[in-house]
């Protein structure tokens, strides 16, 4: 109806890995200014944030539209395409420097012929 805030719909996440607890949150709008042309809706989901323990205040915006035409496109280019990669052996070793003894390998064990 008039005055009705538009449509959106705030995700917050919070986790722990190994490398410590993370936390977040995203909003997602049906058109990419729906924040900027609604003080009503930014403040609609300040509200809700606050209410789920979180500090809008610390927010920032990303853009995470399609680039314009002459824009870069996904993949890899050929710089990239000249770094060193990973190959299966690679994970082997980085399982043993990360645990060592992970691995139980025979003596002619060579993860260069998987």
């Amino acid at each position: 109806g008039a005055g009705a805030l538009p449509a959106y719909r705030l995700v917050a996440y919070k986790g722990d890995t190994q490398q410590g607890p993370y936390e977040g949150a995203f909003v997602y709008t049906r058109t990419a200014d729906a924040i900027e042309r609604s003080p009503a809706l930014k403040a609609a989901i300040d509200d809700a944030a606050r209410a789920a323990g979180l500090d809008p205040t610390l927010w920032c915006v990303i853009d995470n539209a399609c680039p314009a035409a002459g824009g870069t496109v996904a993949g890899a280019g050929s710089v990239e395409g000249a770094k060193e990669k990973l190959e299966w052996k690679d994970i082997f070793e980085l399982a043993e420097w990360f645990r060592p003894g992970t691995l139980a390998k025979p003596a002619d064990f060579d993860p260069s012929k998987m």
